[in-house]
């Protein structure tokens, strides 16, 4: 029993237990008080932490392991979100895209810090194509008070003061070896030409916060995106709305046959497979006219378990606060954040057979309403008739000079034992006997994530030999998988 409160059961069973025969019982159908700001559970833990380091270490254990190495190298490179989700699930369906057969080069619209573009880059190396980066890198265009909501201000993530980020960016590229593979274009998305080499777009992934910036794009881009080929916009769901009007009236005015299905990607984005088409899914057409596909979370095994995990730090919070004392309305936010969870594990969990609804996206955003609500861009109201909302300063962004020196992960693996040290080939050894299972080997790759200490450098030799036997661990799981 927890003091002063029941089972824990009965705790959580109030965040989604209703009385039918009891119409005061409304009140106990959702908790009535939320925790306030920046917290470390549900949804901030899965999607954006305030460190990013925690959210590394918590992924390491779900990540493809050919990618640690781009994820760690480009961390203090990209924004949350999208990083990680993004980044990794746009991966997995470009691979599938590429296996199949579909041409074409990759291209970003919008950088920020250049991680994605980094990331993809690479990505493009791997399968011999190139990749174009676009930015004005002096910030965002005028605003459209019409199309866009109050949100974003002119020349948001332009330059910090004595920064020259078009220049930085490209001697990181260089630090990562990608400067034959990338052709930055500096200039507003109107006023960019996309050069001749570049005649298809396997992917393309656009992030210009504003309607004007992301209708121009697909209107340059989207004649050359292949049929399988991948269009993502960032921001899309987010509270200027300028992307989404952006694409809705992007797609009407092509007066395309069929919609497009739109695949939401966590949190903001979605995704377009040219060629997909919402009428041969039996999707139902949400309130804002689109349809949407939650089939990318739903079927992404780590983000999954990314949630799974964070369904369960919800409750022990909950059962840490009960055993402290709290109670009633003080209990509240954990239960509401615990409810939040569950709420959007269900939903991941949902059949891919079972019936659909046009609200399905609505049951997607409400469980991450904290996320949401920390974003409100300012405040818009006020009191006072005569109040007006003051201009805030544009903010600024300064891409770093240097590479950040992460740790290098060993090329160790069961299928390339001349590759090992001495060291990591007597602990590839011990593991082959010792964990003799893939679930054995995945539970001592949770174990030794969890003792990374990332307050310390990721090359420190404490972490770097962690990694190290993370790698080579979840290289024997991958070698067992095949």
């Amino acid at each position: 029993m927890w003091r002063g409160g029941g089972t824990l059961l009965t705790l959580l069973a109030r965040t989604h237990i209703l009385n039918a025969h009891d119409t005061c019982g409304l009140s106990d159908a959702q908790p009535a008080r939320r925790l306030h700001g920046h917290h470390d559970l549900f949804p901030f833990d899965v999607m954006w932490p305030e460190n990013k380091w925690d959210l590394f270490a918590r992924i390491l254990p779900f990540t493809p392991v050919e990618l640690d190495q781009i994820i760690l190298d480009t961390l203090t490179l990209v924004a949350t979100p999208p990083y990680p989700w993004g980044h990794l699930v746009y991966h997995k369906i470009l691979s599938e895209a590429l296996q199949a057969g579909v041409p074409g080069d990759f291209a970003e619209f919008g950088l920020g810090l250049g991680g994605t573009s980094i990331f993809f880059a690479r990505v493009a190396s791997e399968h011999h194509r190139q990749f174009l980066a676009v930015d004005s890198f002096k910030g965002l265009p005028s605003i459209d008070r019409i199309k866009d909501n109050p949100y974003f201000v002119e020349g948001d993530f332009g330059e910090a003061p004595g920064a020259d980020n078009h220049e930085t960016f490209l001697q990181l590229l260089s630090e990562f070896g990608l400067q034959d593979t990338v052709t930055c274009l500096k200039g507003l998305f109107r006023d960019v030409n996309i050069p001749a080499a570049f005649k298809q777009f396997a992917f393309v992934h656009i992030d210009g916060d504003l309607y004007s910036s992301v209708y121009d794009v697909l209107d340059k881009v989207w004649d050359r995106v292949p049929e399988g080929g991948i269009v993502a916009i960032d921001d899309f769901f987010h509270k200027s709305q300028g992307p989404a009007r952006a694409a809705a009236d992007f797609f009407r005015a092509k007066n395309f046959a069929h919609p497009p299905l739109l695949y939401v990607v966590p949190a903001y984005a979605v995704l377009i497979i040219k060629g997909r088409s919402a009428c041969t899914t039996n999707m139902k057409r949400a309130i804002d006219g689109n349809y949407y596909s939650l089939d990318m979370p739903r079927q992404f095994t780590p983000f999954l378990q990314a949630v799974n995990l964070s369904v369960i730090r919800a409750r022990e919070a909950v059962q840490l606060e009960a055993n402290d004392g709290l109670e009633g309305d003080h209990l509240d936010p954990y239960l509401r954040v615990h409810a939040n969870a569950q709420m959007f594990m269900q939903l991941l969990y949902y059949p891919s057979t079972a019936a659909t609804s046009g609200t399905d996206i609505l049951k997607y955003l409400l469980p991450l309403e904290d996320m949401i609500d920390l974003t409100d861009g300012g405040h818009l109201c006020s009191h006072d008739r005569d109040y007006e909302r003051p201009q805030r300063a544009a903010r600024k962004l300064r891409i770093p000079r240097t590479k950040q020196k992460e740790h290098r992960f060993t090329r160790c693996s069961p299928i390339s034992e001349p590759q090992c040290s001495s060291e990591e080939l007597a602990f590839l050894k011990t593991a082959k006997l010792e964990f003799d299972s893939i679930g054995k080997a995945q539970a001592e790759v949770a174990k030794l994530t969890a003792r990374l200490d990332l307050r310390i450098a990721t090359n420190s030799t404490h972490n770097a030999r962690l990694l190290d036997q993370i790698a080579i661990l979840k290289r024997l799981v991958m070698a067992a998988s095949d």
